[in-house]
């Protein structure tokens, strides 16, 4: 399994997060999928609104893949995360200024398909080097 697990996350980052082929998450995610980050949208059709989400905002968005480990049910994976502020972003207009975070995700997997996800994100490197953040922050 751990091979697989592996080869079918990196698929999903590729084509889905990469590439903007969002149809691919419906093969590599459960019906049930519940994601601790978004709450409000389960299922492969939240799972793709995510992706969507960010790449409306970010055109150019990237997540490379820095470190994978897979151990029983789980994967956890560190990216390099990047992109460019094209779109609107929590409210605000593009800022045309560029981000590069480190993430950590951890998704558990249930009969080959992610079932549930967590995430620990530098939203706040991100936001001030959009310039997002309000001024004395």
């Amino acid at each position: 399994m751990t091979e697989e697990a592996k080869r079918r996350f990196m698929v999903l980052v590729e084509q889905v997060f990469n590439r903007g082929d969002i149809d691919v998450a419906d093969d590599l995610v459960a019906e049930d999928f519940y994601n601790h980050e978004a709450p409000d949208s389960p299922g492969p059709e939240g799972f793709k609104a995510s992706a969507v989400w960010l790449r409306s905002a970010f055109p150019d968005y990237r997540a490379e893949v820095q470190q994978l480990v897979v151990e029983g049910d789980l994967i956890v994976a560190r990216l390099l995360v990047s992109g460019t502020h094209r779109g609107e972003f929590l409210g605000a207009p593009p800022t045309g200024r560029s981000f590069s975070v480190q993430h950590i995700h951890m998704y558990r997997i249930e009969d080959g398909k992610l079932a549930e996800h967590w995430a620990c994100r530098d939203d706040l490197g991100q936001l001030t080097q959009l310039g997002l953040l309000p001024k004395g922050s």
